[in-house]
């Protein structure tokens, strides 16, 4: 049963491929057309009440998305605070208010989860349109559809409080929006690739589309053909994942000046993705796996490891290229160190989902390696793309860098120090409980879990608050920041560089910041001799 689930995964894959790339040859101009009538005319008045000039949609998912991350991270706060002092928040019953940890927990979850979404759609929007050459084909429905998934999460994160059968009314009202909104998305970005002028399709442009296409596809498959609990739950974290991948490709070569390191690389990123399975996020266990196909899924956890390391071996060979550019840039810098966080997370989680579906002695660690996922790769890489990505789609720059430098070094300590604090009491925890069980402890201390629990909310705190500041640093850098010059990236060349005797060729030395003014040195073998 997991084979088959898998090679139906595998002809999805193809499917969205095949389609992408050749379209419908007989009905291709009649879906072109029909779907650019949808996202539009079709809608009549609601496409008149927003502004449909070029980078309006990923601004606007942008600023809906930091908005549910601000949301999120401070009733992540609460609800981190609440697990060592339940009485927190009872002021608030006065007005009715009276939340569970768990409420809070579901809550912060949507909002958080659907923030960092918001946020690497919008920066796919401006990548997409930026990658194609032509622009985002429709910015006017890009901005509706964003209230829309706005409007969804806001629907859950009501249901969230409410309880009874009214949540379950909200959530699958949130459920319904946020898939049209998606699906309206994926319109979008197909009839932008469909109208590109440069012919070629990006590494970051297929993660893009087939990180929202596939699971759409094996969401279908799932209800004609039936989809293993175990399999299906490894896909709800590929959208976010392709997203922040696809950010990562697109990043860190537009702030470093230089070409990416290496397009083999990036294919194979982009293949293996999606041709295996995800150990990140997956929480239980599932009694109906037999031995070997337990030992299958583990197999696919160890393959997906591949294109995660190969993203960072790309991204940060990229960097390296012109290191005094790349360390130079929030942006850059802010996606280097959430692609690192990933490489660690998934090392993790390959541990975390493996015992998963065995033992499930490590089930501890799965709430400590979700916040690394979360906020230290899914966040940081947002971030990055959001700092990177919206000053060009406002063609405006950020109110302030050192506010952008400081968001950095919050986010990130924060996200950081909030796992280890997190993982240290979690395993701690276990280590108790285990050793109650077996009777070598008669009386246990637990101030030490206590103090740890305490630590790790205030680390998260500072997250809370990097994530208030950029906000306000989006908020006034789109209405008051210094007009950009031009809306094309521009790479930094460096002025003068030293060459060792030897050969090379003209892409290395792009590749190294060498620009049409650089001054090159050619170092002679001979003490003194040097050759400009």
């Amino acid at each position: 049963m997991l084979l088959t689930d898998v090679i139906v995964l595998w002809i999805a894959l193809i499917l969205t491929w095949a389609l992408v790339n050749r379209g419908v040859p007989i009905f291709q101009e009649l879906i072109r057309d029909m779907t650019d009538f949808f996202m539009e005319k079709a809608l009549g008045p609601g496409a008149d009440l927003f502004e449909g000039r070029s980078g309006s949609g990923a601004i606007s998912w942008m600023f809906h998305g930091m908005l549910w991350l601000c949301l999120g991270a401070t009733f992540t706060f609460v609800g981190m605070w609440l697990g060592h002092e339940p009485d927190a928040i009872a002021s608030l019953s006065g007005i009715g208010y009276t939340p569970s940890v768990a409420e809070l927990s579901a809550a912060a979850t949507l909002a958080s989860e659907g923030g960092i979404m918001m946020l690497l759609l919008g920066a796919g929007l401006h990548i997409n349109g930026r990658l194609s050459g032509s622009g985002l084909a429709s910015d006017t429905n890009a901005v509706l559809v964003s209230y829309a998934y706005s409007t969804g999460l806001l629907l859950g994160f009501i249901g969230a409080h409410v309880g009874g059968d009214w949540s379950n009314y909200l959530e699958t009202a949130n459920g319904v929006l946020t898939t049209m909104a998606v699906v309206a998305i994926i319109a979008n970005h197909l009839l932008t690739i469909g109208q590109r002028t440069n012919m070629a399709i990006q590494p970051s442009q297929w993660l893009i589309i087939f990180g929202l296409s596939v699971p759409m596809v094996m969401c279908v498959a799932c209800m004609i053909v039936g989809i293993d609990e175990a399999v299906y739950e490894t896909f709800g974290v590929i959208p976010m994942l392709a997203s922040a991948l696809a950010v990562a490709h697109y990043v860190v070569p537009s702030e470093a000046g230089v070409p990416l390191w290496s397009r083999t690389l990036a294919g194979a990123t982009v293949f293996l993705t999606f041709v295996t399975l995800s150990p990140i996020g997956v929480t239980a266990a599932d009694s109906d796996l037999s031995v070997g196909s337990a030992g299958l899924m583990s197999i696919m956890f160890a393959a997906s490891m591949v294109p995660i390391l190969a993203v960072g071996m790309n991204i940060f060979s990229t960097a390296r290229s012109n290191w005094a550019a790349a360390s130079s840039s929030p942006a850059c810098t802010m996606v280097m160190i959430g692609t690192f966080m990933l490489v660690a997370s998934a090392v993790g989680s390959l541990f975390v989902g493996s015992d998963a579906h065995s033992s499930g002695e490590l089930i501890h660690m799965q709430g400590p390696m979700d916040t690394l996922f979360l906020w230290g790769a899914m966040g940081m890489i947002a971030m990055g793309g959001v700092t990177a990505c919206f000053p060009a789609a406002a063609n405006r720059s950020l109110h302030s860098e050192s506010s952008s430098r400081t968001v950095l070094w919050m986010f990130g300590g924060g996200a950081t120090l909030a796992f280890l604090f997190s993982m240290s009491a979690s395993m701690t925890t276990a280590a108790m409980v285990e050793a109650v069980s077996v009777n070598e402890l008669d009386l246990l201390d637990m101030s030490a879990t206590d103090d740890l629990t305490v630590l790790a909310s205030i680390a998260f705190y500072a997250v809370t608050i990097a994530a208030m500041m950029m906000m306000l640093n989006m908020i006034r850098g789109g209405f008051s920041g210094t007009p950009l010059a031009t809306a094309s990236p521009t790479g930094l060349s460096a002025t003068r560089m030293a060459l060792t005797p030897g050969t090379t060729t003209i892409r290395q030395l792009l590749a190294a910041g060498a620009g049409i003014d650089t001054e090159i040195d050619v170092i002679s073998d001979s003490e003194g001799d040097e050759e400009e």
